[in-house]
């Protein structure tokens, strides 16, 4: 199956293709891709307009495939990567698309209905199609252009899905700052129970660690934990239901003035924005629940717990280029290091040796550039977000492919390589 990438995954430049001269020349306008085939569908059966309804539209383009999840009230998501014989591949589609026949009736409920588009001398065509009778020629066509063996969502299958997830997902995420003369950092846990697929266990996922803003000092020692695993139905039945039980009042809004957001929870479908802070009531109150369910039903040995340290802003950073980085992540974790390569933001910015690098792998090709140091020289902090940087901040190595190969964090430079490489050239 095809890596789909997540929002953040975006497009790079060789860095050793910039020369003095070129850096002076217009670059020519790239030409926007064009999408072939889209395959649009509903994931659950709830109302349109109801918050977290989410639909799938996977895509086929001349230059790549990729796909996107519209979640209503909440988040688009979505990306994708360079893929050969786009425009051969969307060809074939488009051929099998033109034997399809169309119902003479649809599902009433929009939820049920697949949507399949091409696109075809400027315009798109479209077929829509009831999803629990879909003709074998659609499977042909998600095959070339979203995956093999695709499967959709059918209405039993979504409701019931729906009914247990309503009964037993949560969705919690709390933070903590800390602000003081050399730091600045959240604090942040994550707990997520969901319901992956019926007649499965549950699966409960927690985390905590820090997101590192400012680091103005030598280094900083820090501890993170992680658990992934499965659980059961009775167990977490009791656990949401003394969550029910706890306070709310507070949790949202503590006192007339608006305060900064420490997290979120998502329960029986109620979203709760947590605007109490740790040393408040009924926060005090669902930590500890949450703790204690940790501490009865996550054996210490399968909590993952690793201590680190990171070097901080005050010491002098080691330059290396992105091969080096790459060769041998593991070396570099926890240093300062400075080395320039193609950055382009989304939600996060991907950091890459070369443009055509960026969306292909980043548990292998690229990095995660994280945000400003606030005790950085805003001269050495450029607005620019996107195009050939140099970057000089602590690197990160997450060793884990899920997120991806690391990041940097306390950054203290990043501006355009011209300008980094003038100034360097002054001195």
């Amino acid at each position: 199956m095809r890596k789909l990438l997540l929002s953040s995954s975006l497009f790079l430049l060789p860095v050793l293709a910039l020369a003095a001269a070129d850096a002076q020349e217009a670059a020519p306008a790239e030409v926007p891709d064009q999408r072939l085939v889209e395959v649009i569908y509903a994931n659950d059966d709830r109302p349109q307009t109801e918050d977290f309804h989410t639909v799938y539209t996977f895509w086929l383009s001349k230059q790549g495939t990729g796909n996107e999840r519209e979640i209503y009230n909440w988040a688009h998501q979505g990306g994708g990567g360079t893929q050969p014989g786009g425009q051969e591949n969307g060809d074939k589609c488009l051929a099998i698309f033109k034997t399809l026949t169309e119902p003479e009736k649809l599902p009433e409920n929009s939820n049920l209905v697949v949507t399949v588009r091409c696109f075809e001398d400027g315009r798109w065509l479209e077929k829509r199609f009831d999803v629990d009778a879909l003709p074998p020629d659609v499977f042909k066509i998600t095959d070339i252009a979203a995956y093999p063996g695709m499967k959709f969502p059918t209405i039993r299958e979504s409701r019931e899905r729906e009914a247990k997830r309503r009964l037993c997902e949560l969705y919690l995420d709390l933070s903590d700052q800390t602000k003081s003369a050399t730091l600045d950092y959240d604090y942040r846990q994550h707990l997520e129970i969901r319901c992956p697929e019926l007649g499965k266990k549950l699966r409960i996922s927690y985390s905590a660690g820090y997101e590192f803003r400012g680091v103005h000092q030598d280094s900083f020692r820090f501890t993170t934990h992680a658990h992934s695993g499965e659980v059961s139905e009775d167990v977490v039945a009791a656990f949401l239901e003394q969550l029910r039980k706890l306070p709310v009042e507070g949790l949202e809004s503590v006192g007339a003035e608006p305060r900064r957001c420490y997290g979120l929870i998502i329960l029986d479908d109620q979203r709760r924005d947590v605007r109490a802070s740790a040393d408040q009531a009924s926060r005090k109150a669902w930590q500890a629940c949450v703790e204690e369910f940790l501490r009865q039903h996550v054996p210490q040995e399968q909590m993952k717990t690793a201590t680190r340290e990171m070097e901080g802003e005050t010491v002098k950073a080691q330059a290396i280029d992105f091969p080096t980085l790459l060769a041998n992540p593991a070396r570099y974790d926890g240093k300062r290091v400075r080395l320039s390569g193609y950055a382009e933001s989304f939600v996060w910015t991907e950091f890459a040796p070369a443009k055509e690098d960026i969306g292909k792998d980043n548990s292998k090709r690229s990095i995660w550039v994280l945000e400003s140091s606030p005790f950085a020289d805003p001269a050495r902090i450029s607005k620019a977000e996107n195009g050939v940087m140099t970057v000089e901040g602590s690197f990160l190595w997450f060793n884990d492919e899920r997120q991806g190969l690391g990041s940097i964090v306390a950054i203290t430079e990043r501006r355009p390589v011209v300008v980094a490489a003038e100034e360097k050239k002054a001195e």
